[in-house]
């Protein structure tokens, strides 16, 4: 009579969060035994995971069965045994060899003498959906980093948000701590305090504990965990996954420093400390090329650090200790950290030697911010064209309208004249030449009339809303290129510089700017009309009106405006252009 072990298991993981419990299945198994007349010699469990071998439990039965007189196996399904595939193998060659002799599962047996195939194919399932498994919570974890949002536990500072419902957790700054891990970096950053006087003040004057959680936490910040602190990307906005694989995402999450702030704290902690990742991302390096030479403009990063000992200027990357008087970094007093970013051109033209010299980006960013100066437009200017916009579009409309009938009419006398031809050829008063050759002039016809009723409306309608993003880009691009600026927004900057025009160029330190016609325009009649640009604020009621002049009937009184060096009466009035695809809406004065 075979004797038994009774085999459980169940695994925290998500694969088996719908398989009943181990005390389940002890009691559901033995009550199958009891009615099937099994002997248990053994009950042995255990919560592990079955995708991957080397199960202590597991091993131990079938140690067991190989050396001693139980021949048999109880277990709820065949998948409790093995989810990989040498666990399986192992099974299975036991069975062949009768050291197994039997295998009970709920609903079904395994014996030597069966068919392998079966078996094969459920233990390959059982693999399989392991497998798939890993591929699907992969291709989340991808999808979530690519969003910027980061998976695991949230580091010191942070929380993560479980009792939010799936697809909208997040981490967020924890309350209680978020801000005394800033001061423990500015303690850092004042280069005056080593890690080990930090973690006693943190712990010992700000009663720092950490998260209590089920089976860690509560007590003091610990000395590894304040290193991780200050060598983990994630504060400054970046984070590695997967961990070790030198990608990084861009997080979504509320940054705790500034980029330079973790450069210079890497540099204070010496060969103790990561360094950052060694992309670069620059904001206008492709968009410029040098008046010299004509080649592209390149960026490059500098780091470095002056030696308070000797004072000698040194890259700090890479390197434990000042290289002249070899002092350590991490023992350094307030060494002074600098940081800057040069555009320069690439020189990549041997036959032509170039002399331009480098700038610094923050001369850059200024000269950019000065031209959209020249371009910004208030509030009311904005209004004002957008308003006679919409007129021009109506009166274009009701144009659009007439010639789109006058194409519909076209093509319904084509569609008339292709059903003649058909009933010519249909009793034989044309021949099959003459029938062909007049089909295809006529289809020609008619796909012609059909492209043009489709784009009238549509490319009125694209002009238009071009035009709206035109004024909309002047009256904000200085702005926001202010807060790109001050946010770090590399992708916006470019966005803004690039919205300028292609023909970009950098000579002598200066950045020259050919802008497209609707920019040069607009800046026309900023020289005629200062106050479009400058004030443009309501003036007092014009005291007439002049005849043949566009929009007169609708100029608003606040445009009107008295000059006692100019006629009694000046009106400003708007002047519709087209150019480079777009209604350029200005003002001129008469």
């Amino acid at each position: 009579k075979i004797k038994y072990f009774l085999y459980a298991r169940k695994s925290s993981e998500a694969e088996d969060r719908q398989v009943a419990s181990i005390d389940a299945q002890i009691s559901e198994l033995k009550k199958l035994a009891t009615e099937n007349g099994l002997q248990i010699i053994k009950i042995l469990s255990e919560a592990k995971s079955a995708k991957e071998p080397g199960r202590p439990v597991f091993n131990q039965m079938l140690e067991l069965i190989s050396s001693g007189d139980v021949k048999g196996i109880i277990c709820w399904k065949l998948d409790r045994l093995s989810r990989n595939p040498v666990d399986s193998g192992r099974i299975s060659w036991m069975l062949q060899r009768s050291e197994i002799k039997h295998i009970y599962t709920f609903g079904r047996n395994y014996y030597p003498a069966d068919n392998v195939l079966m078996m094969a194919v459920e233990q390959g399932m059982a693999n399989q959906f392991i497998n798939d498994l890993s591929i699907n919570v992969k291709r989340g974890f991808r999808k979530k980093w690519e969003a910027g949002q980061v998976t695991g536990i949230a580091p010191s500072g942070y929380l993560n948000t479980p009792d939010r419902e799936k697809g909208t957790k997040t981490i967020i700054p924890d309350p209680e701590r978020f801000h005394l891990v800033r001061k423990m970096w500015d303690l850092m950053l004042t280069g005056n305090y080593t890690v080990r006087q930090i973690l006693n003040t943190a712990n010992n004057k700000w009663n720092y504990r950490t998260i209590k959680r089920r089976k860690e936490g509560g007590g003091a910040l610990s000395l590894s965990t304040l290193y991780k602190i200050f060598t983990n990307t994630f504060y400054y906005g970046e984070f590695e996954r997967p961990l070790g694989s030198g990608n990084f995402y861009p997080g979504e999450h509320k940054k705790l420093i500034t980029k330079e702030e973790f450069m210079r704290v890497q540099a204070l902690l010496g060969r103790k400390g990561k360094h950052a990742p060694h992309t670069r991302t620059f904001a206008f390096t492709g968009l410029m090329r040098c008046g010299d030479c004509g080649c592209l403009i390149t960026a490059e990063e500098k780091n470095q650090i002056i030696c308070p000992t000797c004072k000698h200027k040194f890259a700090y990357e890479r390197k434990k200790a000042c290289p002249k008087c070899e002092t350590l970094i991490e023992k350094m007093k307030n060494p002074k950290i600098l940081h800057y970013v040069y555009y320069h051109c690439t020189k990549r033209k041997q036959d032509i030697k170039c002399t331009q010299s480098s700038i610094l980006v923050e001369d850059l960013e200024q000269q950019i911010q000065e031209y959209l100066g020249t371009i910004s437009i208030k509030q009311k200017y904005l209004e004002w064209a957008l308003k006679h916009l919409k007129e021009k579009n109506k009166h274009e409309a009701k144009t659009n309208t007439a010639i789109t009938q006058n194409h519909q009419q076209a093509y319904n006398h084509v569609m008339a004249k292709l059903d003649e031809l058909l009933e010519l050829r249909l009793s034989k008063e044309i021949e099959a030449e003459e029938f062909a050759e007049k089909k295809t002039r006529l289809l020609k016809d008619k796909k012609r009339y059909q492209e043009l009723m489709a784009d009238a409306d549509q490319k009125q309608n694209t002009r238009v809303d071009r035009s709206e993003r035109f004024f909309e880009y002047c009256y904000q691009a200085q702005a926001e290129f202010e807060e790109a600026k001050k946010n770090k927004d590399f992708q916006k900057q470019r966005e803004i510089l690039a919205a300028l025009g292609s023909n970009l160029t950098l000579k002598d330190k200066k950045l020259n700017i050919t802008p497209l016609d609707p920019f040069t325009i607009l800046k026309k009649s900023f020289a005629v009309v200062p106050a479009a640009s400058a004030r443009f604020e309501p003036k007092d009621k014009p005291m007439g009106k002049r005849k043949n002049t566009t929009f007169e009937s609708d100029v608003p009184s606040w445009l009107g405006r008295q000059d006692s060096n100019l006629r009694p009466i000046d009106y400003i009035y708007p002047k519709i252009t087209s150019r480079d695809g777009l209604y350029l809406c200005h003002a001129f004065v008469v």
